[in-house]
């Protein structure tokens, strides 16, 4: 036999929100216990005695009010926290581009190889794409930023970026109930 049914249930069952099943179950569940079908009977004087309550205008239309209280502004001094971590993130690309620059390298290599092996001919395109691809080559290698840093530096910079970011995340991410 089940247990006693909870009133999430039975509001359910009222509602007609239950599959046939389910419906079945505590059809059979009421008939056989008379403490759920006192929880039942307590419920629907509820639902009556809300049904008959008059709707009442407000004097002041209060949505704005409490639209602005469930979506909290962010603090306007979150704003250098952000921005930190957007010069944080452009100094860290800074920093990889020479590696970033050897996979593109291996990568156009590959895809000139498996060009190669296709050999599309056709309506001039093989030439396009060697022209598209060496455009990009030499663009990729002549826009090489690059900073001169010690280790030591690049330790302090990379610490204070991770530092700001971790921050800026935890303050965005505070639950502010």
């Amino acid at each position: 036999m089940m247990t006693h049914l909870n009133e999430s249930l039975l509001n359910e069952y009222l509602d007609g929100a239950l599959d046939a099943a389910a419906g079945a179950a505590i059809t059979d569940h009421l008939a056989a216990c008379g403490e759920c079908r006192a929880a039942l009977a307590d419920l629907q004087a509820v639902f009556f005695a809300l049904s008959e309550v008059a709707e009442v205008e407000l004097a002041v239309d209060l949505s704005a009010r409490v639209t602005a209280a469930l979506v909290p502004e962010p603090s306007p001094w979150l704003r250098p926290f952000l921005l930190a971590q957007i010069a944080a993130g452009v100094g860290m690309v800074t920093w990889l581009w020479p590696t970033v620059q050897g996979w593109l390298a291996l990568a156009a290599t590959a895809v000139r190889g498996a060009l190669t092996a296709i050999q599309p001919i056709q309506f001039g395109l093989w030439e396009r794409i060697l022209g598209w691809e060496t455009a990009v080559l030499q663009q990729i290698q002549h826009a090489r930023p690059a900073f001169n840093l010690a280790a030591g530096q690049w330790a302090w910079l990379i610490g204070l970026a991770l530092i700001v970011w971790l921050a800026g995340n935890r303050l965005l991410l505070r639950d502010e109930r």
